[in-house]
């Protein structure tokens, strides 16, 4: 406490200074207890909102549960990630820095690209001049024969907890295959074939806001096609019973390759450059190949389980 001396030579108390410091230590106190309870108000309410990614919740105050895992999905992604691998740039364990394609197993139903086409030949041209390119260090091309349109995502081994409820989840990918082929094999599908479409973009694909895969916008190329898909979709939702993987929308596209690192802007420029400049000259229009019911075993490579053609299925094994 603050003192001075008097003319007496006495200590006296400054008065106007105590009331100064009192005051002091009593302001201190309240903003101290007001400072807790922001941060007990943030780590309430605020903090899980922000973490949640969810628009709705800003507005709701809605606070999103955690999506459960079962031990199956737990041992399984356990098993694929290898704490000491650096991974590729968004596609996590498909494909690792070194460009090395990783194991991601899981059943398809996809159509194949016809190799008797403009187009064919004109994607051929890029996938050359992509794999000559400067940065190909950058991306992982897919193979052409493998080449192909999803349009029906069923499962994957990673995802384990979204397999339909008949599905055993600890099942292996071959054991699961032969149930889908059964239940597959009395759909009724509904197709003229060949299924024309046209290709509309190329697919800049992000997640977490970094580019992460080279692909082409894929869509009906006319009302009816898109009419055609849109039912085929249905129907195998209907027979698989459930929804395919990210169905919102009948969105198809046909992936080129996968970046395994980011690029710079520069590079980004460069690359977009090399894209567009092609894409005004391709061939727009092509025919889809067959139809399949398909095994995968990694995001480059599977094979055919079933040939399906204008409602006639043929088993290939």
């Amino acid at each position: 406490m603050p003192l001075r001396s008097g003319n007496n030579g006495n200590n006296m108390v400054d008065l106007e200074k105590l009331s100064t410091t009192t005051t002091y230590h009593s302001a201190s106190s309240r903003a101290r207890g007001f400072a807790v309870l922001l941060l007990l108000i943030f780590s309430c309410f605020i903090h899980p909102i922000l973490r949640s990614r969810d628009p709705l919740s800003f507005g709701l105050m809605v606070f999103p549960e955690p999506k459960p895992k079962t031990a199956s999905h737990v041992a399984a992604t356990a098993e694929l990630l290898d704490e000491d691998r650096e991974y590729a740039i968004a596609i996590l364990d498909m494909i690792d820095i070194n460009r090395e394609v990783q194991p991601y197993a899981g059943c398809d139903v996809r159509f194949s690209v016809s190799n008797s086409s403009e187009f064919y030949e004109s994607l051929l041209s890029l996938h050359g001049k992509l794999e000559n390119h400067r940065l190909k260090r950058l991306y992982k091309l897919v193979p052409p024969t493998s080449w192909h349109i999803t349009i029906f995502d069923i499962l994957n081994d990673k995802d384990r907890e979204e397999w339909p409820g008949y599905l055993d989840r600890d099942a292996a990918i071959d054991d699961i295959a032969k149930v889908l082929k059964n239940k597959i094999s009395d759909v009724d599908i509904k197709l003229e074939s060949p299924v024309a479409v046209t290709v509309t973009d190329f697919d800049w694909y992000q997640a977490d806001g970094k580019w992460n895969e080279i692909g082409l916008v894929i869509a009906g190329r006319t009302q009816k096609e898109v009419a055609l898909m849109e039912d085929l979709q249905e129907r195998l939702s209907g027979r698989l019973g459930h929804q395919a993987l990210l169905q919102d929308s009948l969105h198809l596209d046909l992936k080129i390759g996968y970046l395994v690192s980011e690029p710079d802007d520069a590079q980004g420029i460069e690359l977009r450059t090399l894209l567009t400049d092609h894409f005004k000259g391709m061939p727009k229009e092509f025919e889809l190949g067959k139809l399949a019911l398909a095994q995968f075993e990694n995001v480059f490579s599977a094979k055919t389980l079933m040939e399906i053609e204008g409602g006639d299925i043929k088993r290939t094994i």
